[in-house]
């Protein structure tokens, strides 16, 4: 940090800069280590700000740079699970994030599951404590331990469910069966604390609509995003929960975005004018569309990096039946592949598509872009045509964000443009 001093260290065989001495002891061990799991600079150095920390309090080593992530000495990149470095607190029952904080996208009350320095993350390993962000500083936090311990110096702390704040999605009941269908359906998304409900129709995201014997999901305007839910009053319930469900899923991925960011990225859809009716869904916080297709046309996305540097190119689909889709990159494409140095164009593809019980859809396409290379495998969700259940979604998706632990706010930047495909 630019507070610190370089420290020297006394050795067997001579005196060095601690972090130097460290540095190098720990690539001499990675060296000889035999395993399937080579290590990536970002490995290595969470090794040494652990011994550095250990031998001078003080000091912090840091890794900065687009190719932390790469393995030692090599190009391939190394995707793994995102976390954050946490160590141990001189007050009990407490823990920190000496690197992570606000512009870590650390929040008050989010919760992490912690792992024993160096672990490889992922493949059914049990965490060693439990923590929750308590104090969060600009570039640093204090976190409360809920469960297990001791928390060690490096050890890797991994979102586990992740606190929004005051960001929410407005709901509005419009139910009249309150002896039935009301309390069911409030009781089903009260374990969901980012759904509100609103007695104002004209601000809310969406509105549960009663019909005879049937519920359906509405935008403010009456527009339908179902269709009919039926079924005994407790199944109707569960099923317009499961669906809002979704819907919130959807709605914050379609807010998500870094204005502040020194990133810049470009994308145009193009495809020939279509003469004939140009008709709109007035899903207002979709917005305009900027290109018509019939279903069936081609649309070529492209995608310029007006970057300095390079970046790691990720595409989403957000569809008016409320699915999500990764369209790049291929769920079978690994290590850099989706790099996209400054100045270049990447075209992408793809066949205009309506879900089978829409007549018209807007589709958002939704580019994030980053220095750091991620996992998207839990972006994905059907949307209204395909069957929902009240379990499972919202909470998997929302704590699994990745971009809230890109490291600054420059790092990672998005643009959205909307595609309306008809019939």
């Amino acid at each position: 940090m630019a507070s610190e001093t370089a420290k020297e260290y006394t050795a067997e065989d001579g005196t060095y800069g601690v972090m130097t001495y460290c540095l190098t002891r720990q690539l001499s061990r990675a060296a000889k280590t035999k395993g399937p799991a080579p290590s990536s600079y970002r490995d290595i150095m969470d090794l040494v700000q652990k011994e550095v920390h250990d031998i001078y309090t003080s000091q912090f080593p840091q890794i900065v740079g687009r190719n932390s992530d790469k393995y030692l000495f090599g190009n391939q990149v190394k995707i793994s699970t995102p976390y954050i470095l946490a160590s141990p607190s001189v007050r009990p029952g407490m823990a920190s994030f000496p690197y992570a904080g606000v512009v870590a996208g650390v929040t008050s009350g989010s919760v992490y599951d912690v792992y024993a320095p160096g672990t490889a993350l992922g493949g059914g390993v049990k965490p060693v404590a439990q923590v929750q962000a308590s104090t969060v500083r600009v570039d640093g936090s204090d976190a409360r331990i809920l469960s297990g311990g001791p928390i060690a110096e490096g050890s890797r702390a991994v979102l586990k469910k992740r606190d929004f704040g005051n960001r929410t999605l407005r709901i509005a009941l419009k139910i009249k069966s309150g002896d039935t269908v009301l309390p069911a359906l409030r009781s089903a998304l009260a374990k969901f604390p980012y759904i509100k409900e609103t007695p104002t129709p004209q601000i809310a995201n969406l509105v549960v609509s009663e019909e005879v014997s049937s519920l359906r999901i509405l935008t403010p305007d009456g527009t339908p995003l179902s269709e009919k839910i039926e079924g005994k009053p407790a199944e109707r319930a569960l099923s317009a929960a499961a669906q809002v469900v979704k819907w919130a899923n959807w709605f914050f991925e379609l807010a998500q975005e870094n204005p502040d960011s020194s990133l810049k990225i470009d994308l145009t859809l193009t495809h020939p004018k279509i003469a004939g009716d140009s008709r709109d869904v007035p899903l207002k916080q979709i917005g305009p569309a900027d290109l018509i297709l019939r279903e069936g046309q081609a649309v070529v996305a492209t995608i310029t990096n007006r970057s300095t540097v390079p970046v790691y190119v990720y595409v989403l689909v957000l569809s008016s039946d409320r699915s999500i889709e990764v369209l790049f990159p291929p769920p079978n494409q690994s290590g850099s592949s989706n790099e996209l140095e400054p100045g270049k164009p990447l075209p992408l593809t793809a066949k205009a598509t309506l879900p089978s019980c829409l007549n018209l859809s807007k589709d958002s396409i939704k580019v994030i872009a980053t220095t750091t290379p991620l996992q998207l495998t839990e972006y994905g969700q059907k949307g209204i045509c395909d069957s929902v259940t009240a379990s499972g979604g919202y909470d998997q998706l929302v704590h699994a964000r990745n971009l809230d632990l890109v490291k600054t706010v420059s790092d990672w930047v998005t643009i959205r443009k909307v595609l309306e495909i008809q019939k």
